[in-house]
């Protein structure tokens, strides 16, 4: 595996859809959040959950979002721990970006790729199970 840095532009251009699906998802859960404000009821906003009663291996990623911003890294990793993890490096990796007005770029074999998908997977699958049971 290689690991350099490359120019790239300070602020990166970001497609117009995924602005769209980010305010889609935010007023989704402004929505949750005032309907179970007014109501006192948890609305589940997880499809998945919804129709299995298990958690999805993304669940818990608005909620462990939203303590990360409230500063409760503890529980936000509790959440979510492989999102929260994401969220971590892209953020940092998103102010290095924005400072250095470089990018990191990774060029793989074959080889090393599907050992990076596996180990992917494998930390993946970690993670759903840690879901599955810590939000019995």
């Amino acid at each position: 595996m290689h690991v350099s840095l490359r120019p790239a532009p300070r602020w990166p251009r970001i497609p117009a859809w995924s602005i769209g699906f980010v305010a889609l998802w935010a007023l989704i859960v402004i929505i949750a959040r005032i309907v179970e404000w007014r109501t006192g009821t948890d609305l589940d906003t997880c499809l998945f959950h919804r129709l299995t009663g298990h958690p999805c291996p993304t669940c818990g990623t608005t909620r462990g979002l939203l303590a990360m911003a409230r500063g409760d890294w503890k529980r936000s990793f509790l959440w979510n721990p492989l999102t929260m993890g994401g969220a971590v490096l892209v953020f940092a990796g998103s102010i290095g970006r924005a400072i250095t007005a470089k990018t990191i770029t990774l060029q793989m074999s074959q080889r090393e790729r599907r050992l990076f998908l596996t180990i992917f997977l494998v930390l993946l699958g970690l993670n759903w199970t840690w879901l599955i049971y810590s939000q019995r």
